[in-house]
């Protein structure tokens, strides 16, 4: 019996030092967004946890067609591991394209004790921290193109 009271508690403790912190998050109008200078970071969401920063930039990948895309970065401002997740709503056309599929455009990512994530241009990898916007090749450049997002339902797990 002693022993069923002390795992009980023992996994009490373990869970309440795993409360998920939700964040209130705001949309971003693209139009805001300079993609022509593409070396500064905007602030999306910064407390004593963590910062998350985005920037349009303009990609040339070795592979596969040029193309826009705002990039994020993650910053744990802690000493723990933390566990972020999301669900990305992208604008196209002023249209929510991704609101009514939260199981395929949620992601989540771990980042240890003041580590620091961001994306990057390869094509191949790092959805979670970049958004397609548009495709820059003349060629392939019809279409609707990104005009705004939203991390929803940002939350954060502190190990």
């Amino acid at each position: 019996m002693k022993l069923i009271f002390v795992s009980l508690m023992m996994s009490f403790f373990y869970l309440n030092g795993r409360a998920q912190q939700e964040y209130s998050t705001v949309q971003i109008d693209i139009s805001d967004v300079d993609s022509i200078n593409p070396t500064d970071w905007e602030t999306y969401i910064d407390n004593a946890t963590l910062k998350v920063e985005y920037k349009m930039v303009n990609c040339d990948p070795n592979k596969g067609f040029d193309f826009e895309a705002v990039f994020f970065k993650i910053t744990n401002k802690t000493g723990s591991k933390l566990e972020v997740s999301w669900h990305k709503h992208l604008y196209y056309a002023s249209v929510c394209r991704t609101c009514d599929f939260p199981d395929e455009y949620s992601f989540d990512v771990s980042l240890g004790p003041n580590e620091i994530v961001e994306g990057d241009c390869d094509p191949q990898t790092g959805y979670h921290l970049k958004l397609f916007s548009r495709f820059n090749d003349i060629d392939h450049s019809s279409g609707d193109v990104l005009t705004a997002f939203k991390l929803d339902n940002l939350g954060v797990t502190q190990y």
